[in-house]
């Protein structure tokens, strides 16, 4: 009886992770294969059980043209034309971002969340991406790379939650076949234990003039804050102006920093 190949005449494999893929064929006797065409290095076709099998080399991402042939003896031998393609590792995700309803200051850097979510971008063939606290050393949490790509949901680093303090935060993605990309920037957060609610101590408003190149002076006095704790600085800025300055003038037994 005439042979027929039977199986997908496509395939992925993932950079150095093995990956196998049987041709198929009908007819009887049991057909043989033969291959043509240059797979990829660490990869090799089998012609008596027809599996293209291996762990393509570091670096061989692409795509290889390949031809099979079936034949038991009897009528034609068909050919298919096939593609391996070859994937490499994932780029590394952005750098992490607070998400914007995270507890605290998100926009400072700053909260008062020890699980606290990130969101940022990922390559295609991302899947997965893990969150890790200082400097990748350890891993706090880990989602689909399209939550991480949301930011309304994000991964949120909650295994093990952080600790309050300081945290160098970075992301890793990882895609279908297990393979890792380099690590993200990273993102420098302040874990508090709470943030109380604002209180407005003073305001002032002023304009500076137009060309004026001498700013105006808003001098704001009765400002306090506990030994250890920040001042926030809200200015808002008209279509205008190009830069604005903040300094300080403490007095007594602390001082202060902008």
């Amino acid at each position: 009886p005439t042979t027929a190949i039977t199986s997908l005449n496509s395939t992925t494999f993932g950079e150095t992770k093995l990956g196998t893929f049987t041709v198929t064929a009908n007819g009887f006797p049991a057909p043989t294969f033969t291959q043509g065409g240059t797979p990829p290095g660490g990869v090799s076709f089998n012609t008596a059980t027809g599996v293209l099998s291996g762990a393509p080399n570091a670096g061989t991402a692409g795509a290889y043209n390949i031809t099979f042939a079936a034949s038991n003896g009897y009528g034609t031998s068909p050919t298919q034309n096939f593609t391996l393609t070859v994937q490499a590792p994932p780029s590394a995700p952005s750098t992490p971002v607070l998400l914007p309803s995270t507890a605290g200051n998100p926009e400072d850097n700053v909260t008062a969340s020890i699980t606290p979510s990130f969101y940022g971008t990922t390559g295609t063939t991302a899947t997965t991406v893990a969150i890790y606290s200082d400097n990748v050393n350890v891993q706090v949490g880990s989602g689909a790379a399209s939550n991480y790509a949301n930011n309304t949901i994000g991964v949120s680093a909650n295994s093990p939650a952080l600790d309050v303090g300081a945290h160098a935060i970075t992301a890793v993605a990882t895609d279908q076949f297990g393979n890792t990309s380099p690590a993200s920037g990273v993102l420098n957060i302040q874990v508090v234990k709470d943030i109380p609610p604002p209180v407005l101590v003073g305001a002032n408003n002023g304009t500076a003039n137009t060309g004026n190149p001498a700013a105006t002076t808003l001098p704001e006095t009765g400002v306090t804050a506990a030994a250890g704790g920040t001042i926030f600085v809200t200015i808002g800025l008209d279509p205008g102006t190009q830069s604005v300055g903040v300094s300080d003038n403490a007095t007594g037994s602390g001082s202060a920093n902008f």
